[in-house]
């Protein structure tokens, strides 16, 4: 034979028959307690989840069987490498798979390429001076000058 048993609101334990509480509040809902002391403390607003003794204290702190309970592993996504724009798949995995002293020496002849261009911009730039200097008159003898006139004798 099975017995009917019911869950006591605050404390959650079984409550068997013949035993606890029944409370209806105003609105319809209704309320199983143990005993007076979740009867009491339901009433003053107090927290199962506060208190030591409750089975919701112990599921919230992982205290006893509750501690032994696993997460469930989720799958791990796998990477695919793609092909990104300028660059195909083959050509990603040739650089990735370079050493470091491979890199480093592209890294010199990048650095080589930069410098030997600046240089020539400079280089251009210098001429480029040169040439205006030439077409330009020179001043010969001292420029007049210019300016505001002072007035003397207020």
């Amino acid at each position: 034979m099975v017995t009917k048993t019911e869950q006591c609101h605050f404390s959650e334990y079984k409550i068997y028959p013949g035993r606890g509480h029944k409370f209806v509040r105003k609105d319809g809902k209704s309320f199983f307690f143990l005993s007076k002391k979740t009867r009491k403390l339901h009433f003053q607003n107090i927290k199962a989840s506060q208190l030591t003794w409750t089975p919701m204290w112990r599921r919230k702190n992982r205290k006893g069987a509750y501690a032994k309970t696993t997460r469930t592993r989720t799958k791990r996504t796998t990477r695919k490498m793609k092909a990104i724009v300028g660059m195909s798949l083959a050509e990603i995995n040739r650089i990735r798979s370079q050493g470091e002293a491979e890199r480093a020496k592209i890294r010199e002849k990048v650095k080589e390429e930069q410098k030997k261009k600046k240089q020539a911009q400079i280089e251009a730039k210098k001429a480029a001076q040169k040439a205006q200097r030439k077409t330009q008159p020179k001043n010969l003898g001292k420029q007049k000058q210019g300016g505001k006139i002072k007035r003397t004798g207020f």
